[in-house]
């Protein structure tokens, strides 16, 4: 997913942006294998809860 976005988008502006970009998709990935919405998912860690349960 890294290489792709990099392709279409050419390049991340900083390591820190493609470390957060990890962590995010890392996020939704789990959440549509767990049957969880991604868009709960990540609100909920905006949130401060952490985890959806």
């Amino acid at each position: 997913m890294v290489k792709t976005t990099g392709k279409v988008s050419g390049c991340f502006r900083s390591l820190q942006g493609a470390k957060t970009f990890a962590v995010l998709m890392t996020l939704i990935k789990t959440a549509i294998k767990q049957g969880i919405s991604p868009h709960i998912a990540v609100r909920s860690v905006f949130d401060g809860r952490g985890c959806v349960s």
